[in-house]
């Protein structure tokens, strides 16, 4: 989460490990969390009202990690044209899907 949520205090983390129930509530989004993404636009403020995540600890095999993210908000702006280039972007985004389709070949080979 530190790469994408700003400043995590204790005020806004609930824990119940024991349960397996994880509780992140009113967080503020980093100012760059879009910059890696080929978007022709970037965040001015965004926030997340809440983050639950329940971990079965007993079923870890069997049963999924859930992890629900709700009440979000973004507010966006276009990105300066001198800050964008649209073969830059391209670019950036043909890196990303081959990073993706490696993680997903890597992911089905250890299966």
């Amino acid at each position: 989460l530190g790469d994408f949520i700003d400043n995590i205090d204790s005020q806004q983390l609930n824990l119940s490990l024991f349960k397996g129930e994880v509780l992140l509530e009113n967080l503020s989004l980093k100012p760059n969390v879009l910059a890696s993404l080929p978007l022709p636009f970037q965040l001015v403020v965004g926030t997340v009202g809440r983050i639950h995540v329940q971990i079965p600890w007993s079923k870890l095999n069997s049963a999924p990690l859930c992890i629900e993210v709700s009440d979000i908000f973004v507010l966006v702006r276009p990105k300066p044209s001198s800050e964008w280039s649209e073969q830059v972007e391209l670019a950036a985004l043909e890196e990303s899907k081959k990073t993706q389709l490696e993680t997903f070949d890597m992911i089905h080979s250890a299966t």
